[in-house]
């Protein structure tokens, strides 16, 4: 595996720097932008041991998830959070030990751009995220018997209905993260296939969906966008656990749709009614207030 430059101190965005710059490219390079397919897997870390390292079993995970990475790909490049815990970042170990064991592609590497690193961890929020809620779920699941995915997704709820403003903030980060990885087909040759595996923490890829899914009934039409709870989508992700973004850049290279196919397969039986979507405009929007959290 290519180990790709690190790019140092969080006041570089390269969000901000290819969409100021977006048009521009477009115009002036021919060889450039049409027709790049681009695949967006954002998937949670492996399991963690109790003081938050990667555990062996983690490892493993890390290691099932890379060998079900696509092949026939031109370029994959990795991201994860900068989340440090017990010595060590596990989701930056999750994507590395995921590369050394996905398919042979022409480059593959890691990219360790702080300030997407920085925006993926929980811990930088400007608004945090409230422990009680989660406290309270394991307290009622142990009661009750529930296993650790029902405890997440009932703590997971509970948190998104009493910190809007986090949900929002965090939505925020993955809507601009994404945009800066999909805008990356306007610097990307004219048909290139690029997958971009990006790891982060429980209530991450959770609090995108909520406010940027779309669900398009197949047999009436009907958009219904986000949701009220997680049981409308099968729950929060278990570790490792994986949602494909998808696009492609049409000859004008213009990108004017974003596909989600859910990797868990419980989870695509449950949604096999609708089409599935991320809403541009919700992007958009979301990538706009970005600035107000840094």
């Amino acid at each position: 595996m290519n180990q790709f430059e690190t790019m140092k101190g969080p006041e570089y965005d390269p969000g901000k720097v290819l969409t100021e710059n977006l048009e521009k490219v477009k115009a002036e390079y021919p060889e450039l932008g049409k027709n790049v397919e681009i695949t967006i897997e954002i998937a949670r870390h492996g399991e963690k041991t109790s003081k938050g390292a990667l555990s062996s079993e983690g490892a493993k995970q890390a290691a099932e998830l890379g060998r079900t990475f696509p092949e026939g790909i031109d370029r994959t490049i990795g991201y994860g959070s900068s989340l440090e815990q017990g010595g060590t970042r596990r989701a930056l170990d999750t994507v590395k030990i995921a590369l050394e064991n996905a398919p042979e592609v022409k480059s593959m590497g890691l990219a360790e751009i702080e300030r997407i690193g920085e925006d993926l961890d929980f811990k930088k929020l400007k608004n945090p995220w409230p422990s009680q809620p989660n406290k309270d779920a394991a307290a009622k699941g142990k009661e009750m018997g529930w296993d650790s995915h029902k405890i997440d997704t009932v703590g997971m709820n509970e948190t998104f209905k009493i910190s809007p403003e986090s949900l929002r903030e965090t939505a925020s980060k993955f809507a601009h993260i994404i945009k800066f990885l999909f805008n990356s087909a306007s610097i990307s040759k004219n048909g290139e296939k690029i997958f971009y595996p990006v790891i982060a923490h429980g209530m991450g890829s959770e609090s995108l969906l909520k406010l940027a899914l779309t669900r398009t009934n197949k047999e009436t039409g009907e958009k219904i966008l986000g949701f009220d709870s997680l049981e409308e989508i099968g729950g929060a992700f278990v570790s490792t656990e994986a949602v494909d973004l998808l696009t492609k850049t049409d000859e004008n290279k213009n990108i004017t749709n974003i596909e989600v196919n859910f990797k868990d397969p419980a989870r695509r039986k449950l949604l096999e009614g609708y089409d599935l979507s991320i809403d541009m405009a919700k992007i958009e929007e979301l990538d706009a207030a970005y600035e107000k959290y840094q």
